[in-house]
């Protein structure tokens, strides 16, 4: 059974204030819904360039203290028990889209990159404008919540109801 629960977490200003003046350049964050995909031409299971699939996005699997950027992620790929990340439309079974076109799928576990356990994740860097007080995303879980980070800094993250 699938469970769905959307996280919000509040953050302190005085964080955001810290972030948004130490950026040189004003860098905003892109495609945060994962509609700007470009996957026109690649079949389900196929392998597709991180850029089209994650605009503004970077995928990594990680095992242990060492983590390997990837230049590929799956299209409607879904876990037997690996790491996997990927990006699902309508035609992904059992899942789908969590709203709009598409959405990213992160598993982490089995065994990666040198058989340690691996976890899956993806990371964009910018700005956080001056006055930005959470962080609300959608989320399906399992069994562990998703870890959200800001400045390599945890996130406290609150499931809230999900209504609808």
């Amino acid at each position: 059974m699938n469970i769905i629960r959307k996280y919000k977490s509040t953050i302190l200003l005085s964080t955001f204030l810290a972030l948004s003046h130490s950026m040189h350049a004003q860098v905003y964050f892109q495609d945060l819904n994962f509609e700007s995909a470009n996957v026109s031409g690649y079949s389900p299971g196929n392998s597709v360039p991180v850029s089209d699939a994650f605009h503004g996005w970077s995928a990594y699997f990680s095992s242990g203290t060492t983590t390997y950027p990837q230049s590929e992620v799956s299209l409607d790929g879904i876990s037997t028990g690996g790491a996997v990340i990927s990006l699902i439309d309508d035609n992904a079974s059992p899942v789908a889209p969590l709203q709009g076109n598409y959405s990213a799928f992160l598993f982490g576990g089995g065994y990666g990159v040198n058989e340690v356990l691996a976890s899956a994740s993806i990371s964009q860097t910018a700005t956080i404008l001056a006055g930005t007080q959470s962080i609300t995303m959608d989320a399906w879980t399992y069994d562990a919540s998703p870890i959200v980070a800001i400045n390599g800094v945890a996130v406290n993250m609150i499931p809230l109801p999900v209504t609808g």
